[in-house]
């Protein structure tokens, strides 16, 4: 039993020991999660500035289609 237990305290004794690279890693890598989510935004926004006026147009054309 007692292999065990020190085969699972080495792990954690691991992790710890790695923390420093880990957090700089983890750093990089939420910049590039905030400039994916930057870039969808942007994409986002152009696809609204097209959808929303040609829908605006077609429900017009439909109201006064319909309201003969």
């Amino acid at each position: 039993m007692s292999q065990t237990v020190s085969a699972a305290i080495t792990p954690v004794a691991g992790i710890v020991a790695t923390e420093q690279p880990l957090t700089t890693d983890f750093d990089a890598r939420w910049a590039a999660w905030q400039e994916r989510g930057r870039l969808q935004d942007r994409i986002f926004r152009r696809r609204l500035w097209i959808a929303v006026p040609a829908v605006v147009i077609l429900a017009a054309i439909a109201y006064t289609l319909l309201s003969r």
